[in-house]
């Protein structure tokens, strides 16, 4: 969706890879319903298809309930706990298997020093979880970072886990996407469009940032003047 707004001898340009009916909040619930159809069946909520890469199409969801969200918020908390990232791109919402984009060619390599200007590294180890557990009424199961210092163990009590093997992937997951989280590196540079979100980049420099990442966000400005 595109805006043009005039503003004194200039145009302004605004636009996003989602309608506003992304947005529209409802409840709803999917009992035994593959991942696939799931994405493609929000998707088509905003006008939209729906794309799966890196798993194969018998992923079944017993139970599924979408709790006053609009669909793309919906369907990036499920994708979460099944072990994929969602992005828009191309007129698609595409679920991307981490696994499945660590295993990709890089898509670009950077030599990166430790006086690099525009960049910013971060490791917060404290703030990885050791476990993570996932508890419902039917199931409980827990994985286990033991690389994460101390004892900082999540349990999330509000997932409809119905077996132990669904508890235990989700478990797996979320605490993988979370301690994922514990470092990251943020790059400003000319626009290349080889960075795109969740495309893998290999850097190195001799630093700590030396190695495999994969790419969370990527933002990009384009000015004409």
């Amino acid at each position: 969706e595109i805006a043009v707004i005039p503003r004194d001898d200039k145009f302004r340009i605004l636009a996003r890879s989602v309608s506003p009916e992304a947005n529209r909040k409802t409840w709803e619930g999917f009992r035994n319903i593959t991942f696939r159809t799931l994405i493609e069946r929000c998707a088509a909520e905003c006008g939209m298809t729906g794309k799966v890469f890196g798993i194969e199409d018998n992923l079944v969801i017993p139970y599924a309930l979408r709790q006053e969200e609009g669909c793309t918020a919906f369907m990036d908390r499920i994708a979460r706990a099944e072990g994929f990232k969602l992005k828009a791109f191309n007129g698609a919402f595409r679920a991307v298997y981490l696994s499945y984009a660590e295993s990709m060619e890089p898509s670009y390599r950077l030599t990166l020093d430790a006086k690099q200007d525009g960049t910013n590294y971060k490791r917060r180890g404290n703030l990885k979880y050791s476990g993570l557990t996932v508890m419902s009424p039917w199931a409980k199961a827990t994985a286990r970072d033991y690389a994460a210092p101390g004892n900082n163990v999540r349990v999330i009590t509000d997932l409809p886990a119905e077996n132990n093997i669904q508890a235990g992937r989700w478990a797996r997951n979320l605490l993988w996407e979370h301690n994922r989280q514990a470092e990251e590196i943020t790059v400003e540079q000319r626009l290349n469009t080889a960075m795109s979100a969740l495309s893998r980049v290999n850097i190195d420099g001799g630093t700590d940032m030396d190695g495999e990442w994969i790419i969370e966000e990527a933002e990009h400005d384009l000015i004409i003047s």
